[in-house]
């Protein structure tokens, strides 16, 4: 109840072995409170059946997973998330525009912390229209590079179109965090929770039963509230 008051969660998923087969646990975390979920698939289907996700009307922070975007009333995507794949097609294809684009990502970063820092709930919108048109000129940047200088390898440059369509129809949830200051740059506290997820796989390699992933998912959701609560 306490997540669903909230204008903005956070939401990443993990695989799990269960018997013998993959399943997953979906969080949702907040800075006070995280609550763990099984699934058994990552479809729209199987996230229509998890009692919170019905219910909740706030913003979405995921790492660009589009089943999300069937609940919740707005979406803001992981940069953190971004710049992996932004990093990773700098080294495949030697191609500058993504290298750029992490710079502007995180200048857009560093000054909405310091406009933070001094009290301010949103950026001049000024400042707000010329970060967005760099945005946008770096893409009409990568489609020019792209001629000039094609990549060696068909699949980096599959890679690569794929992210240039993403960053373009996405904008404006990858830049929702310049719009919103309650949304974050990233999804990193969702990754934080799960780990909690992974150690118990590496030790016990895995659930017997869907009771048993239920179970734990439970208990998990209750001792990291405490923990985030000092209770």
């Amino acid at each position: 109840n306490h997540l669903l008051d909230l204008p903005q969660v956070c939401t990443d998923a993990t695989t799990v072995s269960m018997d013998g087969r993959q399943a997953y646990v979906r969080n949702f975390s907040s800075r006070h409170w995280v609550l763990y979920v099984p699934m058994e698939r990552k479809n729209i289907e199987a996230l229509a059946k998890i009692p919170f996700m019905k219910k909740f009307a706030g913003i979405l922070t995921h790492d660009h997973e589009t089943a999300l975007y069937h609940f919740g009333t707005d979406h803001a995507e992981c940069n953190v998330h971004l710049i992996r794949y932004l990093t990773a097609n700098t080294e495949n294809t030697s191609h500058k525009w993504s290298s750029k684009m992490i710079s502007l990502l995180c200048e857009a970063n560093r000054y909405r912390k310091r406009m933070m820092a001094d009290g301010r709930t949103k950026i001049p919108q000024g400042t707000l229209l010329r970060l967005e048109t760099r945005f946008d000129e770096l893409l009409c940047f990568a489609r020019h590079e792209r001629k000039q200088h094609p990549a060696r390898f068909r699949w980096t440059t599959q890679e690569e179109t794929s992210l240039l369509n993403r960053l373009k129809k996405y904008k404006q949830n990858h830049l929702l965090f310049l719009h919103d200051f309650r949304v974050p740059f990233d999804n990193n506290i969702s990754e934080r929770d799960l780990r909690k997820c992974k150690n118990r796989q590496k030790m016990a390699g895995g659930f017997r039963t869907a009771h048993g992933l239920d179970i734990f998912c439970s208990l998990l959701s209750i001792t990291e509230t405490c923990k985030r609560q000092a209770i």
